[in-house]
């Protein structure tokens, strides 16, 4: 993993991890999760992604009801700059 990858870098990850979790909604980066009714299932599938393609260990309180997709590409940049 290169540690210099941008936020941009971060959020089209998160971007395409979504996608593939919720095909069915839009992608917005200021989307909250708990609004597009999303479950523990697919917050795993999401965070599972995210750690593949990312190749980091990354903690699931990490993603919360209020998460938007921009907030945890910024927290997972911040995690990976640690």
């Amino acid at each position: 993993m290169d540690r210099l990858r941008s936020r941009d870098d971060y959020l089209a990850n998160v971007a395409q991890a979504w996608r593939e979790t919720l095909p069915d909604v839009a992608f917005d980066a200021d989307r909250r999760w708990e609004d597009v009714g999303a479950d523990s299932f697919a917050s795993l599938q999401l965070l599972m992604q995210l750690e593949d393609s990312l190749g980091i260990s990354i903690p699931l309180d990490l993603l919360r009801p209020e998460s938007t997709p921009a907030m945890l590409a910024a927290a997972l940049w911040r995690i990976n700059r640690a």
